[in-house]
């Protein structure tokens, strides 16, 4: 006799050993709630973490096995998904994943802002340039005026098209930027340990550099060459080392990863990271800013502190700008070695600081992060998001041609 499933019911899978799968149970979970009981498959919850609901597996059960007749047949129209510990044991499995698309489209609206950017870059430049203009200022022959202008677009074109994201979607601030509770000797230990990470990240910079340099290649100068003025420095330092660590920070930690983390901490990490890297659009500058912008996620999931992330932003820039103004502090015959010093010193304490926390702190440090967001996106599944986000290759393409453009 052929049974068939409860009016209003979802039909199930038909399992084709003719077996229930191991840790099966007879217990469905209800729409939106948790996971079913029974051993959680790689990359589920664990037992009763719950699930978004669209992750939710919906079938019925059926008290005999194997099942009788033709009732495994799908109802038209019906697309509910196997359990989730029927991968690889013959079940029928979905050919989309929800969670995908959804990663896709998230990636697509923030890779838009990214461009708006761009956009609101040209857009204020212009303006000022217009306006300096028509009140007869040269602002190219100015160093002090060029980087105070400079300094208060940061705001304006950095900033801005992610404030109108968050407020036209009105979303929560506070799953956005997070200010967690770290500690002072633990906060200390990572900022040291992720600026030496990130301090490394300029010899594969540097590697490319010199690899391309052999093509024509010429490194893109960052704007007008300024004077070695203590104002000018000042200025610089406060632009660099303070207004643009705490943008970008808020930009793609704050906004970039949190809202991507609802697929998956990694997925968060790997995809900010990338962003961030190839808005640097030359291309040594992309690989520095690739390996930092991983650190920087990482410790963001870490700590869920930004202010540990803007720390070390804040520190890796300065030693920048203090390298570039190094002759109004020691001279010529001396700005060799004091400037492998910046590196070496930093370097060197974050590398004790990173041995401090696998002493102390090892099980934080190396819980896996798959772990820290319910049902997370696996490697293949956030490959695939990535490759389907059209506005992201079209700032990688905008990245390329900008390097081929140093290519004299």
């Amino acid at each position: 006799m052929n049974q068939t499933p409860a009016p209003g019911s979802p039909p199930p899978f038909q399992p084709v050993q003719g077996q229930p799968p191991q840790g099966w149970s007879p217990q469905a979970p209800a729409p939106g709630g948790t996971a079913p009981q029974g051993q959680p498959a790689q990359g589920q919850p664990a037992q009763g973490q719950p699930c978004p609901p669209w992750t939710q597996p919906q079938w019925a059960p059926q008290p005999a096995w194997p099942p009788q007749g033709n009732w495994a047949a799908p109802a038209q129209g019906w697309t509910g998904y196997p359990p989730a510990y029927a991968l690889g044991q013959g079940w029928a499995v979905p050919r989309k994943d929800p969670r995908v698309k959804g990663a896709s489209q998230t990636l697509n609206r923030l890779c838009l802002c990214v461009l708006a950017q761009t956009v609101f870059s040209l857009f204020w430049s212009f303006c000022a340039s217009l306006f300096l203009g028509m009140l007869g200022a040269d602002l190219l022959g100015d160093d002090l005026g060029y980087l105070l202008l400079t300094a208060a677009l940061v705001p304006l074109s950095t900033a801005l098209p992610f404030v109108v994201y968050l407020a036209v979607g009105r979303r929560d601030l506070g799953e956005y930027l997070r200010f967690e509770k770290v500690g002072f000797l633990p906060g200390l230990l990572f900022v040291l340990a992720g600026l030496a990470i990130c301090l490394l990240g300029n010899y594969p910079a540097f590697f490319l550099q010199d690899l391309l340099g052999a093509i024509g290649y010429q490194p893109a100068s960052g704007g007008v060459e300024t004077s070695l003025s203590w104002s000018s420095f000042w200025v610089d330092l406060l632009s660099t080392a303070v207004l643009v660590p705490v943008m970008e920070e808020l930009v793609f930690r704050g906004v970039v990863f949190s809202g991507l983390r609802k697929f998956g901490t990694g997925f968060a990490v790997v995809g900010s990271a990338l962003v961030f890297g190839v808005v640097h659009m030359d291309v040594t500058n992309v690989l520095f800013a690739l390996v930092a912008g991983l650190v920087f996620g990482w410790l963001y999931a870490r700590t869920g502190n930004l202010w540990v992330t803007v720390a070390i932003h804040g520190l890796n820039n300065g030693l920048a700008v203090v390298g570039a103004y190094l002759g109004l502090f020691v001279p010529q015959s001396a700005a060799g070695l004091v400037n492998q010093l910046l590196l070496a010193v930093p370097i060197a304490l974050g590398i004790l600081a990173l041995g401090l926390l696998f002493l102390f702190y090892r099980e934080k440090l190396l819980a896996p992060l798959s772990q820290l967001t319910p049902c997370p996106l696996e490697a293949a599944a956030g490959g695939k998001a990535l490759a389907r986000t059209p506005l992201f290759w079209a700032i990688v393409l905008v990245m390329v041609w900008y390097t081929v453009s140093l290519l004299v």
